[in-house]
């Protein structure tokens, strides 16, 4: 049976050519054969060999498969997968052409990406942690091949391929991942999972049909047919609007029909659909479906500084804009259509740097807004997985992420800087006074009659100068007086400070009409639950007559206001606090603060009357009274003011206004005692301060250091993971390769326990490795000898030299046979050979014993006949030769060499023709033996007269005869000397009658 590697390097012949392209493989002929990429890691050898296993060889698909190897360690993984599939397998190799129904296996220490169908091979980096090799090649397919990528995420642990797979999602591309419950390591079809966007969760043996299926009705029709599909419903998409804004409360009216088509159109391939009235059945019936098709209409694919130099060129405008912010101000930031939040963390942390690096005193707040809440939620966490780092630089990774697990979070600083919502930009208010409105990859989906009113919508929340940044697909057409171009390469642009009363109106109704800030929701919460509490102290001063007064908290925080109290407290400057002892005009902060802390303490009314409050540009006399509140939520104090008439003139204190004396003593010595005790505390608290700021800077010191070591932590653990991936794979291989040598292990056993030839296996010591059982009927060996030199086994052999021969060939590396004789008279065929590697190096030495006892007997029995048929010959007599193929002499008998006077010596390995003195050299006898003796194989009666130097003259008839043997191989020919010299014939023409077989006559030799 052939080689199955020889079967597969072999051309396919045309009929399995034309076979396959009557298969799922026919697509190749209309839109050029499918890709699938492959990315599988510790486990995935298995989950592999049994999708080759199921994967037809003529499906007309290529395979590219990408694993975590070992970078020092050789990999066998394309001769291993060879043994799954007919198609041919190779290592993929630098500027490769990709052909169909072949697999490609990512070789070590290398990226592997494609372009123009072409593999390229790129050296990986040094740096330490795991490379994402399956991320780096899933994208580059997606690139090139777009809507055509199908890429599958099998057994792994860690990330590796989730943020490829967005990649190839957001081309409109097909994902696959394998069934968790059928892994050996479930971290990276997991996180392919999580993300929402697989189409089908598999196990590896159910993958090829699914892809059969996929390609052919995706990939075997026309675009113009499968749209052709979509557009024979009339109002199709209408009607799936229609159930989307029922369900979702979206309207997908305002995207581009020929984007959410093409979503449509690949839907309906993945469920083998080819009529839109099907599927829009299915949406009614199965709400998965629905949900699905939503997700894929959001399009919520994003990543980290995505254009890496595109963040470039806005941290470099940013900075200008931050410099121009007054001292103590808020930057504001709007991310419309946030989707999972990378880039609007991005954003954050270039705001973030350009403030610290101009060391300003500035405040970010940044919106983050989208209508899909599942990525809202996603954002809420700024959680993410380890892939990232291929798209942020370790300086950021290590200065606005902290390692959590497998995963890294954002930095709790810029996460509370960061304010994700719910908000559809088309209907909702905007947020309002933005410095920087980022609106990347949404405007292109979306039609240009809702594309200029979102550009007004972002023209009425930005600053003016502020900055808007869009895709690189986007532009602000039609709004170059509203936009200036800061940047046009990455759409970086500049809100011009232009009316908008010409274009407003009809552009953006449904946004200027009682537009409000939509920051303002993110405090309802709060006023809810302070609403209960308002109402109860509404209800209780409504009941009887309070003079001005206020509801404060422990916390001095005014809950309620009842009255007019502006003649006692008045809003402070700055951003709006309603802390009561910051709002109480001049002369009332004090007995104010003393009176509510006095009335916490005691937990009893406490009034101050007489005190003198200033109040526009004079005074006036005030009574306060704090009265402590009891109510379910928490303790509530009551402030009530109440104005003393004066006689005095304005702008002059009243001398009439004086506090009691008795009131002045309380008064003086409460605050003696209140000055001792700040004085104490005064000391404590700078005692304490000196303290604390040592401890402080030997936490700062330690803090650092914890922080470098959990870096290093950090870098070694991504070490490990990755080394532990390498290692995965490499014992996958071995333990590939151990199941292969047990079956060879088996294989050799039978082997040898089955051509019953005596071996015996010994090492470069000459000990015993292991033996058959043949061996221990010549060598007393037993199972447990293994090890034992050999020079202590004995022998039933005669001439036992079995050690110093064994000796000689490891010296010599010349191997020995001779033939040996045991003491019951058998007779065996030892040879020694060198025991050599697959790396070619001796070893050891290979004895084997062949029982030759049946060739001895037949050599036996040979010999015997071949004396007897000689000494028949010997006793003839008439001279008598035995001539070979060649007529040379092989053996002549006693007549012939008395007659002669010759030996066997001188006549044996002779031509006839030049016995003696050439005598026999005769043309005729020449004939008879060349031409007619192989025609004929015998002549008779051939008469030769010749004078021979040493007998005379001699006349002799021969008779010859052709022999062979059994099957042909050997020839020989016997020639009879009758010497009739000194008599006639009986019958004078017996010559004649007797001559040749061919009928010539009887010639005489002169």
């Amino acid at each position: 049976m052939p080689d199955k590697k020889e079967q597969k390097s072999k051309k396919l012949p045309e009929k399995t050519t034309q076979t396959r392209k009557s298969k799922a493989g026919k697509a190749a002929e209309h839109d050029m054969f499918p890709i699938v990429a492959i990315g599988a890691s510790a486990g995935g050898l298995e989950a592999l060999q049994q999708f080759f296993n199921n994967m037809p060889p003529d499906s007309g698909m290529a395979f590219v498969v990408i694993t975590h190897l070992d970078p020092k360690h050789a990999s066998r993984m394309a001769e291993l997968l060879q043994k799954n599939t007919e198609m041919r397998v190779f290592e993929a190799q630098d500027n490769a052409k990709i052909q169909p129904d072949t697999v490609y296996v990512i070789p070590p220490h290398r990226n592997i990406l494609v372009m123009n169908r072409t593999l390229q091979l790129l050296e990986q980096p040094l740096s330490p942690g795991l490379s994402h090799t399956i991320d780096i090649f899933f994208r580059s397919l997606s690139e090139d091949l777009k809507d055509r990528a199908i890429c599958i995420v099998l057994s792994g642990t860690g990330t590796d391929g989730t943020s490829g797979l967005r990649a190839v999602k957001t081309e409109l591309g097909m994902a696959i991942a394998q069934d968790p419950g059928s892994a050996a390591y479930q971290g990276m079809p997991s996180s392919a999972i999580e993300t929402g966007l697989v189409d089908y969760v598999l196990s590896p043996a159910e993958m090829p049909a699914r892809l059969i299926e996929y390609v052919r009705d995706f990939y075997g029709k026309p675009a113009a047919m499968r749209r052709d599909a979509v557009e024979r419903v009339p109002g199709a998409l209408q009607k799936i609007f229609v159930l989307m804004r029922s369900q979702f409360r979206v309207d997908f009216s305002a995207y581009k029909e020929a984007t959410l088509r093409r979503r449509l159109e690949r839907r309906m391939a993945l469920h083998q659909l080819t009529d839109l009235r099907q599927y829009l059945r299915l949406l009614q019936e199965s709400p998965e479906e629905l949900i699905t098709l939503y997700k894929d209409f959001l399009i919520n694919v994003t990543n980290f500084f995505r254009d890496a130099d595109a963040f470039i060129s806005l941290k470099a405008k940013l900075s200008l804009l931050i410099k121009e912010k007054p001292e103590g101000s808020t930057f504001r930031a709007w991310m419309v259509g946030c989707s999972s939040g990378e880039e609007t963390y991005s954003v954050a942390m270039l705001i973030r740097e350009c403030i610290d690096e101009q060391k300003r005193n500035l405040q970010m707040q940044i919106f983050g807004t989208d209508i899909d809440q599942d990525a809202i939620n996603t954002a809420r966490t700024g959680t993410y997985p380890q892939n990232i780092i291929s798209d942020i630089t370790p300086e950021r990774l290590s200065q606005f992420f902290v390692s959590k697990d497998s995963t890294y979070q954002v930095k709790k600083d810029i996460r509370e800087a960061v304010i994700f919502s719910y908000q559809n930009a088309l209907k909702d208010p905007p947020f309002s006074k933005i410095d920087l409105l980022v609106c990347r990859n949404l405007l292109i989906y979306l039609k240009p009659d809702v594309q200029r009113k979102l550009l007004a919508l972002f023209h009425y929340a930005l600053n003016p100068g502020g900055i808007l940044f869009l895709g690189t697909s986007e532009t602000v057409s039609g709004f170059g007086e509203q936009y200036a171009p800061l940047d046009r390469k990455w759409r970086i642009y500049n809100r011009r400070p232009v009316s908008l009363s010409n274009w407003v109106a009809s552009d953006a109704p449904m946004v200027f009409a009682g537009a409000r800030d939509a920051g303002a929701q993110i405090f309802e919460g709060k006023r809810a639950e302070k609403q209960s509490i308002s109402d109860l102290a509404e209800k209780l001063l409504s009941s009887v007559y309070v003079p001005p007064a206020v509801v404060v908290n422990r916390n001095k925080e005014i809950i309620y206001i009842h009255g007019e109290t502006g003649r006692f407290l008045t809003p402070a400057s700055g951003q709006p606090r309603w802390n009561i002892q910051e709002m109480a005009r001049e002369g009332l902060g004090t007995p104010l603060t003393a009176a509510i802390r006095k009335a916490i303490a005691d937990n009893s009314v406490v009034s101050y009357k007489g005190i003198q409050v200033g109040y526009n540009g004079g005074t006036q006399i005030v009574d306060i009274t704090v009265q402590p509140l009891h109510t379910a939520t928490e303790p509530l104090l009551l402030v009530t003011f109440q104005s003393v008439p004066d006689s005095g003139k304005k702008g002059k204190r009243s001398r009439s206004a004086r506090i009691p004396e008795e009131q002045c003593t309380e008064l003086e010595q409460e605050l003696k005692l209140t000055r001792g005790n700040l004085q104490t505390i005064i000391e404590e608290l700078e005692t304490s301060n000196e303290e604390l700021k040592s401890s402080n800077e030997e936490y700062q010191s330690t803090l650092e250091e914890l922080q470098s070591t959990n870096e290093e932590l950090e870098t070694s653990r991504e070490e490990l993971q990755s080394i532990n991936e390498e290692l995965m794979t490499t014992n996958s291989e071995c333990q590939s390769n151990n199941e292969e040598l047990t079956h060879v292990r088996d294989d050799m056993k039978n082997l040898l326990d089955n051509i019953r030839i005596a071996v015996v296996f010994l090492d470069g010591q000459l000990r015993v490795v292991r033996f058959t059982v043949e061996a221990t009927k010549l060598l007393n060996l037993y199972a447990t000898d293994e090890g034992r030199p050999l020079a202590h086994v004995t022998s039933n052999m005669i001439d036992d030299t079995l050690v110093e021969d064994a000796r000689k060939v490891l010296d010599t590396l010349i191997p020995v046979e001779r033939e040996v004789k045991t003491t019951n008279g058998k007779w065996f065929l030892l040879r020694l050979m060198p025991y050599r590697t697959i790396e070619n190096a001796v070893a050891g030495v290979v004895l084997t014993f062949t029982d030759i006892n049946v060739q001895k007997d037949l050599n036996e029995t040979l010999k015997n006949a071949l004396d007897f048929s000689q000494n028949v010959i010997d006793t003839l007599p008439y001279p008598f030769l035995v001539l070979d193929k060649d007529l040379r002499v092989t053996s002549v008998n006693r007549a012939f060499s008395q007659m002669f006077k010759t030996t066997p010596k001188q006549t044996e390995r002779k031509l006839v023709y030049e016995l003696g003195n050439k005598q026999w050299d005769i043309p005729e006898l020449r004939r008879l033996l060349e031409e007619i003796l192989p025609r004929d194989k015998e002549f008779n009666g051939f008469l030769v007269e010749h004078e021979f130097p040493t007998i005379g003259l001699k006349k002799f008839l021969l008779n010859a005869r052709r022999l062979h043997d059994s099957v042909g191989t050997t020839e020989k020919i016997l020639l009879a000397l009758d010497d009739i010299t000194n008599r006639e014939p009986a019958n004078p023409g017996l010559a004649s009658r007797k001559g040749p077989t061919d009928g010539t006559e009887t010639k005489t030799a002169k």
